[in-house]
C-alpha cells in the first residue's frame, strides 16, 4: 500500500485530478500497482499519455490521429509541448482543446521566466521564439499548469520529469525510479522529458526496481 507521510497541499483541477504543490513521501507496492491497473480495464478506460513534442504540430497531428485510431477517451500531456519547434501556438490550442490535464515541461518553464535574456543557448533562443507567438490569453493559461499532478480515478501519479525535481529532473535508471517510488503518493507513476520509451517496475522489497523492456510500437 502507499503510505503517505505529509499530506501535499493541492489545488483541484476538477473531477479526477488534483496538482500537487507539495511533496507527499510514501512507499509503493508492485502488487497495489498491478491491481490499480487491473481496475483501469475494469472501467474500459483507454487513457492516452504523451509528452515532449515541442512545439511540433505535424507531430503532434500524428499523436492526435493514433489517439482516435486507438479509441482513447481521456488525453494526458505530460510537457514540453509549446516550445522547441515551429508552431508553439498552434500546439498549445490542439493541447488545450483535447487533453483532460498538461502539464508544465521544463520548456514551458523556459516561456515564463523568460531564460533568454540570461542565456543564448539554442533552448533559450527556441523560448524566446515560443513567447512571441503565444498571445496574451495562451500565456496565461500557460502561468496555470504545474509540473505534477495526481489522478484520483485510476490512481496514477504524472509528473514531467521526476518527483525529486518534477520540472528538471531525469528518471533515467533504477535508482532514479527508486527515488521517485520513495516519494509516490499513486501506485502508478508517468513521466516525461527523457526522450526514451523506459519503465520500472518496483519489486515489492527493497532492492533497486526492474527495468521493463519495451518499445514504443509493443508498450505492453
Amino acid at each position: 500500500m502507499v503510505v503517505s507521510t505529509r499530506r501535499p497541499r493541492a489545488r483541484d483541477l476538477g473531477q479526477n485530478f488534483l496538482v500537487v504543490m507539495g511533496t507527499a513521501f510514501g512507499r509503493i507496492c508492485h502488487n497495489e500497482a498491478a491491481s490499480s491497473m487491473r481496475r483501469v480495464a475494469a472501467m474500459n478506460e483507454r487513457i492516452a499519455v504523451f509528452s515532449d513534442t515541442h512545439a511540433d504540430l505535424t507531430a503532434l497531428g500524428a499523436v492526435s490521429q493514433a489517439i482516435d485510431a486507438a479509441g482513447s477517451n481521456r488525453i494526458w500531456n505530460l510537457g514540453d509541448f509549446a516550445s522547441g519547434g515551429p508552431d508553439p501556438a498552434g500546439c498549445l490550442g490542439l493541447c488545450r482543446e483535447r487533453c483532460e490535464v498538461s502539464l508544465l515541461g521544463n520548456h514551458e518553464g523556459f516561456v515564463l521566466v523568460r531564460v533568454w535574456e540570461k542565456s543564448d543557448a539554442r533552448w533559450a533562443r527556441a523560448a524566446r521564439f515560443a513567447a512571441g507567438q503565444l498571445g496574451a490569453e495562451q500565456s496565461e493559461w500557460l502561468r496555470e499548469l504545474r509540473p505534477h499532478a495526481v489522478s484520483r480515478a485510476p490512481s496514477i501519479e504524472i509528473m514531467h520529469a521526476s518527483l525529486l525535481d518534477p520540472i528538471n529532473g531525469f528518471l533515467r535508471s533504477s535508482a532514479d525510479a527508486y527515488m521517485s517510488f520513495q516519494r509516490a503518493s499513486a501506485p502508478i507513476l508517468l513521466f516525461g522529458h527523457t526522450h526514451r520509451a523506459i519503465g520500472y517496475a518496483a519489486s515489492g522489497g527493497t532492492g533497486l526496481p526492474d527495468r521493463i523492456q519495451f518499445t514504443l510500437e509493443d508498450p505492453r
